[in-house]
């Protein structure tokens, strides 16, 4: 593939899209097989190892760039949008819930530093955590 274009064919291959959704989201195959084996649940979601591991070959920015454009459609969607991949369909909404947004100004009022943790890759996190960033720390 030239540089810049996609790895994977999801956007022209419907069976492509679909085997990549039924492995991140049900952790199967699509015909039911399991997707992963040899891992300790307790320490690892295989879903998550893998679904940042297709990220592999594109640079921090360009996952980025990903992350962003995702963030902008998502919370621009309305609420209860859905969306198709591949065959399936999927939410295509998200929204910051009030109440993190509360939680979060409430503890660096109180002097604590807040981190975003979460098993995304770093590179989404840091895209997506830019919003509580960018509150006042009252």
């Amino acid at each position: 593939m030239p540089p810049g274009e996609p790895l994977l064919p999801t956007g022209r291959d419907r069976d492509c899209a679909d085997e990549i959704l039924s492995v991140y989201l049900d952790g199967t195959t699509r015909a039911g097989a399991p997707a992963f084996a040899g891992f300790d649940h307790r320490r690892i979601k295989p879903e998550l190892a893998w679904a940042a591991q297709l990220l592999a070959g594109y640079t921090a920015e360009d996952v980025m760039g990903f992350a962003r454009e995702a963030r902008a459609e998502s919370l621009a969607a309305p609420v209860g949008s859905v969306q198709t991949v591949g065959t399936r369909r999927v939410s295509a909404w998200v929204r910051y819930y009030a109440q993190m947004a509360d939680l979060v100004l409430t503890l660096r009022r109180a002097g604590f530093d807040v981190r975003v943790v979460s098993a995304s890759a770093e590179p989404v996190v840091r895209v997506w955590r830019k919003s509580w960033a960018s509150r006042p720390r009252r």
